[in-house]
């Protein structure tokens, strides 16, 4: 140590700048593991199973273009789940919650009471939630202007899992008698009424009644724009979508499911989905931005943006992506810097070692004599203590 700290004074300079460098280092790293995480939880699609407070997993399935599928199959995959959790032994017992002085079981669900302003189609004590959706277009005519364009048709607790940052109103969902609500962005809401705060006020698809919801704020940006925002973001169920616009079907089905191991959920979905797997394609959303999750995908670059499935995502896989092709950047750049700030210490430790004043036999050699003489020193003790007591007793005699 003493060789150390010398050759620090010898070059005060140095090791400064060095010093510098390194705490750069170790704060770039920092830095970049803080970005990721900033990125994953401002994705608040990806969030479902975070909210819902663990225990479960998001699983997304997307369909390909001609394979999108229709209410009824929605109603029999739902049954299937059902069955399903009731084969596995899971249900609602599972998830109860418990008084504090009570011991909660060795596999605990967690069941949710979802509020119907979070966008859930039903209220009360839940165990598993899912939503549905898919593209068509849909013409309107507003008191100030018309709007004709795409539209996302939705179905299910599809505002659970895509909560839109709401300027005025609130969302819709299945629980609500009233079918006929429409969400829209700002740019829509403009072109149809010339204001934004229009939540509870009409527009007309043809004949057809509709009931402002609310207005949201989208998101914005040239990616956003890339992933599919390049057009004002209109929502209305799918079922008066069809009604009242075009409806080319649901391409994507996604579910919050008890996941009592990891990997259990995705997998049950695998394997009771009747679609072909050309056909789909199912993510698991939760822990998407994990490490683990991340790391293969810089072991195949390039790998990732071929595909053979005819599959057109919606805005927000696109931007899920999109962040994740940057998270695994930023995971290579913790790599990296992690890499550099061990070096400085390890060099460090290597000279130190290499220019100690002890050996490792002289120390296995001092540790040894220690050793032996501490044991001689108990056994002469002992010794002594058997002579003392022969003694007193010869004395008796």
């Amino acid at each position: 140590m003493a060789g150390i700290l010398g050759w620090l004074k010898a070059r005060k300079k140095s090791f400064w700048i060095c010093l510098g460098l390194w705490l750069s280092v170790v704060a770039g790293c920092l830095l970049a593991g803080w970005w990721r995480g900033y990125m994953a939880a401002s994705l608040a699609d990806q969030g479902a199973a975070g909210r819902w407070g663990g225990g479960v997993a998001q699983i997304s399935v997307f369909f390909s273009t001609g394979q999108e599928q229709v209410f009824d199959s929605i109603q029999e995959f739902r049954h299937g789940i059902d069955k399903g959790l009731e084969e596995a032994a899971i249900g609602l017992e599972d998830g109860r919650i418990f008084a504090p002085d009570q011991p909660a079981p060795a596999r605990t669900i967690p069941v949710q009471d979802v509020p119907e302003q979070a966008g859930a189609a039903q209220s009360g004590r839940r165990l598993w939630l899912d939503a549905y959706s898919g593209r068509g277009s849909i013409s309107l005519q507003g008191p100030k202007g018309k709007l004709e364009g795409p539209a996302i048709g939705v179905g299910g607790d599809f505002f659970y899992f895509h909560p839109q940052n709401l300027i005025y109103g609130q969302h819709f969902s299945d629980a609500d008698w009233n079918r006929d609500y429409i969400l829209l962005d700002r740019e829509a809401a403009w072109q149809l009424f010339g204001a934004l705060d229009v939540a509870g006020q009409m527009v007309y698809a043809g004949p057809y009644p509709l009931v402002v919801a609310g207005v949201f704020k989208k998101p914005e940006g040239a990616l956003a724009r890339a992933a599919g925002l390049d057009a004002p973001l209109i929502f209305l169920s799918a079922s008066k979508l069809e009604e009242a616009g075009s409806f080319s079907g649901v391409n994507q089905y996604e579910l919050l499911l008890p996941n009592p191991v990891p990997g259990w959920a995705k997998k049950y979905v695998q394997e009771k989905l009747k679609v072909e797997e050309q056909a789909r394609m199912v993510v698991e959303n939760s822990g998407r931005f994990d490490i683990w999750r991340l790391l293969p995908l810089l072991g195949s670059p390039g790998l990732r943006s071929m595909s053979q499935k005819a599959i057109l995502y919606p805005y927000w896989e696109n931007l899920a992506r999109a962040y994740e092709d940057r998270a695994a950047g930023l995971v290579l750049l913790q790599l990296v810097l992690a890499v550099a700030g061990l070096l400085p210490p390890l060099a460090l430790g290597v000279r130190a070692y290499r220019r100690r004043s002890w050996r490792w036999r002289a120390v296995a050699v001092k540790w040894a004599a220690k050793v032996s003489d501490t044991f001689a020193a108990i056994l002469a003790g002992k010794k002594g203590i058997g002579q003392m007591g022969f003694r007193q007793k010869g004395g008796e005699k």
